[in-house]
């Protein structure tokens, strides 16, 4: 193919897509024309009968517009309980208090506790036990990590074991 094939190509394209263009526009000008949408008249305000705010939100009010049955509720509203003194919530259980008595071992650690609820005495535990809902989180040679109750405990020994 030479230059002057493809010229005449890209020319010939060119005058169809032209033609196309000019049919699809004629096409869009000779639609039909929508009339203009009808508005009604309005009646005046004064055949409304215009009230003051005061009395329009009086008898808004009087209709109980937002109750289904457009009448007033048979229980009474009154402003006293709502001001009425809320109840103060019960108090919390007291937070255990845990002491590190020991901590027996190596790899793998065993702590020795007191103070543990609904326990006598000494508790052995594991990290990762849980007891009483307190849950062992970390445990190792010189302390212990305790989580429950919505506090965490980090316990030392106080001083080593002689």
């Amino acid at each position: 193919m030479t230059s002057l094939t493809i010229t005449r190509a890209l020319w010939g394209a060119s005058m169809l897509l032209l033609a196309v263009a000019v049919v699809s526009a004629r096409d869009v000008l000779e639609r039909p024309i929508v009339a203009p949408p009808v508005i009604w008249a309005v009646r005046a305000a004064a055949d409304s009968g215009v009230q003051s705010p005061d009395s329009a939100a009086k008898a808004i009010a009087s209709s109980d517009p937002f109750r289904l049955e457009r009448a007033p509720s048979v229980v009474p509203y009154s402003a006293e309980e709502e001001r009425a003194p809320v109840a103060p919530p019960p108090p919390r259980p007291p937070k255990p208090k845990l002491a590190l008595v020991g901590i027996v071992g190596g790899p793998p650690w065993v702590a020795l506790l007191d103070g543990v609820p609904g326990q006598n005495g000494s508790v052995l535990l594991h990290a990762g036990d849980t007891l009483a809902g307190l849950r062992v989180r970390t445990l190792g040679p010189n302390g212990i990590t305790i989580t429950g109750l919505d506090t965490t405990w980090k316990l030392t020994l106080e001083r080593p074991w002689q």
